[in-house]
């Protein structure tokens, strides 16, 4: 996944976006310790993730998409961060479509 597809990135967040031939939009995520020592932290960003992509992929193309958070999002606002998802998945799904 890492090695094929597209790439975008924002101060907080990388998407890899892999398109698939049938299906719904999927997402993968990866938040590594480096980004907080504390699990609840990290979990609270996943949460954030799973709930931006749920608000956003009803009419999005089959995608596969994985999401790594960078060591700086934790200490970020909760809505600068879905902001900077909103923009990252506008374009991920943009560049797929249109390649189609």
């Amino acid at each position: 996944m890492f090695e094929v597809g597209e790439r975008h990135s924002s101060a907080c967040w990388r998407i890899h976006a892999c398109a698939r031939p049938t299906g719904g939009a999927r997402v993968g995520l990866v938040v590594a310790k480096r980004v907080s020592v504390s699990s609840v932290t990290r979990n609270g960003l996943k949460r954030l993730v799973r709930e931006q992509f749920r608000r956003t992929r009803a009419g999005r193309p089959a995608v596969d998409l994985v999401v790594v958070a960078k060591p700086g999002a934790a200490s970020v606002d909760r809505d600068q961060l879905r902001a900077q998802l909103d923009q990252l998945f506008d374009r991920a799904f943009g560049k797929l479509k249109r390649d189609r």
